[in-house]
């Protein structure tokens, strides 16, 4: 993917007002994507408190430890019914969320495709930095003759973990965001009373305080379609901060990438396919500079939002859209 020249992520023609959100619930927009969610999962919530959905199950499992010849595997499974029916949405941390579970509050108008564009104000100093870091990391963990045409087999080195994946993405990560002029912060837990509490593998910061996007790391052969799921529930807490701002989202296990983003009607994904989630793999240096412009452009658009407050047009109304998508379970191959 070439970048474009001079380009601009936001229009410099847009008529903006600064309005935030002095508090993260109370004041979120009635309109926005999240708000609705909110009120969903509060109403599922309602629901979910149902005492007669409990002792329903409850029975259930009386029943079966009464059984003489107990059947364990009937024992775990009525267990994990119970567990089920004992706690809402709002109640399950964002990691235990699917896609057909996010189907119920995210419906097909909510989605968009959106083109990818690569920024062109990263330096070719910076590249080269981004390349040599990806490089070394590879070589540390697939030996001193690993390339990056090796990224796609990490998950046959001995002992592959997480934090194989990790590697990668920090030395992508970590010269971009001295280059921006961000922080980066991993491990973090946001709890919320009114949407999923969420563990964070990385979330980015604009002046230390301020949000912007989430970078979430997967050992290599657990990218699956839930992943996606987990990673728009988390895009939804960040959002419920101010939802007239732009949140993207990367998902990773190093050799493949997916991009996303939430804003204030919008969940979107930046690819150019139509019928399928695009995965975007790193093969040479060069896609390693194409990814490496395309979190940078991501990054353009969630500062810029910031910056210009709340426009009068939604973000999602100057990007260019190549079709309305459909969270399906097909979306993996």
């Amino acid at each position: 993917m070439k970048p474009l020249k001079n380009y601009n992520p936001l229009p410099s023609d847009l008529t903006f007002t600064n309005k935030r959100a002095s508090d993260p619930f109370t004041a979120v927009s009635q309109k926005s994507l999240v708000a609705r969610f909110m009120k969903q999962l509060a109403e599922e919530h309602e629901d979910r408190s149902s005492e007669k959905l409990k002792n329903e199950t409850k029975q259930d499992l009386r029943r079966l430890l009464e059984k003489r010849n107990l059947d364990f595997e009937d024992l775990d499974e009525q267990w994990k019914n119970f567990e089920r029916a004992s706690k809402s949405d709002r109640e399950k941390s964002g990691s235990m969320w699917t896609i057909e579970r996010l189907k119920w509050y995210i419906n097909r108008e909510d989605t968009a495709f959106v083109l990818p564009k690569s920024s062109c104000d990263l330096t070719g100093e910076t590249l080269d930095e981004i390349c040599r870091r990806v490089d070394l990391a590879i070589k540390v963990i697939c030996g001193r003759h690993g390339t990056v045409g090796d990224l796609d087999e990490l998950q046959c080195q001995p002992n592959s973990t997480e934090c194989n994946t990790r590697m990668i993405i920090d030395a992508i990560l970590q010269p971009l965001c001295v280059y921006k002029g961000l922080t980066l912060r991993s491990e973090q837990t946001i709890k919320s009373t009114h949407l999923p509490t969420c563990r964070f593998d990385y979330i980015m910061y604009l002046e230390v305080d301020q949000p912007i996007g989430v970078i979430e790391a997967k050992r290599q052969g657990c990218l699956k379609s839930d992943s996606v799921a987990q990673l728009i529930v988390k895009l939804l807490l960040l959002s419920s901060k101010n939802p007239n701002w732009f949140y993207f989202g990367i998902l990773s296990d190093a050799y493949q990438f997916i991009f996303a983003g939430v804003s204030k009607q919008k969940v979107m994904f930046f690819q150019t396919k139509e019928n399928q989630l695009e995965i975007t793999p790193i093969k040479s240096d060069d896609d390693v500079r194409s990814i490496a412009g395309i979190i940078s452009w991501l990054i353009d658009l969630a500062i810029e939002s910031r910056r210009c407050g709340s426009s009068s047009m939604p973000i999602e109304e100057f990007l260019a859209p190549v079709a309305v998508l459909q969270i399906e379970d097909s979306f993996f191959e």
